[in-house]
């Protein structure tokens, strides 16, 4: 229902994952796809069409975002109200092709999921409500619904937890991918029955032969030298950020990486279909900080796939990290990965694969420097315990595999 962008590299993993899970639990099954990014998805993929609320208020001006969200309402309201009243076919009572063609989609499905990974919070509020009436529209439908593995929470507003809970309540399974949203869904009121834990999808992402995307064809020279990745990005503005996180982590590699020993690959992982995202920006500006005095190169500003990036990172000697998905994608390949978190869902998946000490909150990054020494000293026995704790958590994708197959088969 919300496949979103794969040229945001984690978005593209929850798609292809998601896919894949799916596929184990119903095999031979056919998929509709419902994103906000059609031209890029449709690249891979087939049948893929613009969500029911179309890419929102996105490239909107004030004026029109305003407007936009009053008929977005309206649309809304009307809907709930046919829902409770005249039971008038949804798709007669749409305002534009986005929305006719999602309920047609809809209807047309056996099972509905989503994998946006993360809605259900405090911090992205205005859309919140917009998703909430998707799913629960979805339902109404007579259709069986699957949120799956999700951050859940910060959700502390009591309007919020109300709405959240009435729209959701008779979905059929709802998934957290960490302790804390799983206890949030509890604390929500929700049955046991429909609810479950299980690590990010993402840790299945299977990558392709080093032959084929070589890490080290990025460097002209020296390219026998072991490669650090580095993945930053701008935080959304919902989340409130003190600290000159840029410099502390590049005088953090400044301070204990030999440039005789290493290249840097930089590797933005949230990209635009025209021009440059913020986070490519300010991976820019941190290629030339480094370029002073390291051997530094960035990827190309462009889609990445799940399978190439993540062939990418498998070479790495080590990885470090301000995103949720490439660290998953890290993780899947045992690479060590510190990752500066801004958001329990990263110290969450971190805590899932025993790197909690790896996990560096934005108060406390100013620890980097030691923590890039531990894991320069410790890699091999780092990659080998991260191995063993994704094995173990990958049997909750197996336990996940299971509760789906009683869904679909009403059991």
């Amino acid at each position: 229902l919300d496949a979103l962008s794969s040229i945001h590299v984690g978005n593209g993993v929850l798609l292809e994952n998601s896919i894949a899970l799916m596929q184990k639990a119903i095999p031979d099954s056919e998929f509709s796809i419902l994103s906000m990014d059609k031209k890029t998805n449709e690249i891979i993929y087939n049948d893929v069409n613009y969500t029911m609320f179309g890419v929102f208020w996105r490239g909107k001006g004030k004026v029109k975002k305003v407007l936009w969200i009053v008929l977005h309402v309206l649309f809304v309201f009307i809907q709930i109200v046919n829902q409770y009243t005249f039971k008038i076919d949804p798709v007669k009572l749409s305002f534009n092709n986005y929305q006719r063609t999602a309920f047609r989609k809809i209807k047309e499905s056996d099972v509905c999921i989503s994998i946006i990974g993360e809605a259900i919070n405090d911090n992205f509020y205005q859309a919140l409500y917009f998703w909430l009436f998707k799913y629960w529209i979805t339902m109404r439908l007579g259709k069986k619904f699957i949120l799956l593995p999700q951050s859940i929470g910060p959700l502390n507003n009591r309007i919020n937890k109300f709405f959240v809970y009435h729209f959701l309540k008779k979905a059929d399974l709802l998934v957290a991918r960490d302790e804390k949203s799983f206890e949030k869904l509890k604390e929500l009121g929700f049955k046991q029955k429909q609810i479950a834990y299980s690590i990010d999808v993402g840790i299945m992402q299977t990558a392709e032969a080093a032959s084929r995307y070589p890490v080290n064809a990025y460097f002209n020279e020296h390219k026998e030298r072991k490669v650090i990745g580095l993945t930053l990005s701008k935080f959304p503005s919902e989340i409130k950020v003190d600290v000159d996180y840029l410099s502390i982590i590049i005088n953090g590699i400044r301070k204990v990486v030999n440039p005789d020993d290493f290249n840097i690959l930089i590797m933005p992982s949230n990209y635009i279909l025209d021009g440059e995202s913020n986070d490519y920006k300010l991976c820019k500006k941190a290629k030339h900080l480094l370029s002073q005095d390291y051997n530094v190169e960035i990827l190309p500003n462009r889609v990445f796939f799940p399978k190439e990036y993540t062939t990418l990172l498998s070479q790495l000697y080590f990885f470090i990290s301000t995103r949720m998905h490439v660290t998953i994608l890290a993780a899947s390949q045992y690479i060590p990965t510190l990752a500066v978190s801004s958001q329990h869902k990263i110290t969450g998946f971190m805590r899932n694969i025993g790197q909690e000490e790896l996990a560096l909150q934005l108060d406390e990054i100013d620890r980097i420097a030691d923590k890039i020494e531990y894991v320069i000293s410790n890699r091999d026995d780092i990659s080998l315990s991260i191995k063993n704790n994704v094995i173990e958590q990958k049997k909750s994708l197996e336990e996940l595999v299971k509760r789906i197959q009683k869904v679909v088969n009403n059991d």
